[in-house]
């Protein structure tokens, strides 16, 4: 495949790599796949499927995105848009990791219990100040 090319990697091994962009609806049905090569940065792989999403006429998108888009510039561009989004935090502030260690006594309470079909999962909503904003998340 042509797509599959060495690209960055965080753990510095010597794979070659694809990027794949999905779309699904709201009861996990595929909509739409496109993939991209693996040279390319995620940032770009990103915006390269938001511009496609949108000329294809779809709207009101959440985002899922991995740890590797979590940075403060990246984290306040992603609020000033108009896109919902669920991202993987890494310990980068050492405001949420006081938050997640502080969480942990108590996440898994059962005020903080969200069953999803078969599943549990524990959540916990936090807030923090970042650079003069206010931000609301869950843990």
């Amino acid at each position: 495949m042509e797509f599959i090319e060495y690209g960055y990697s965080r753990d510095n091994d010597e794979f070659r790599r694809v990027n794949i962009s999905l779309i699904a609806s709201k009861e996990n049905i595929l909509i739409n796949y496109t993939i991209y090569p693996g040279s390319v940065v995620d940032m770009t792989t990103l915006e390269n499927a938001m511009k496609r999403y949108e000329a294809m006429g779809i709207k009101n998108i959440r985002l899922i995105l991995d740890r590797g888009f979590f940075n403060k510039r990246k984290l306040f561009m992603f609020l000033k848009s108009d896109y919902n989004f669920i991202i993987g935090a890494v310990y980068i502030f050492k405001e949420i990791k006081c938050i997640a260690l502080m969480s942990k006594r108590d996440i898994e309470n059962t005020e903080h219990l969200l069953r999803i079909r078969d599943n549990i999962i524990f959540y916990r909503e936090a807030k923090m100040v970042l650079d003069g904003e206010d931000l609301s998340f869950y843990l």
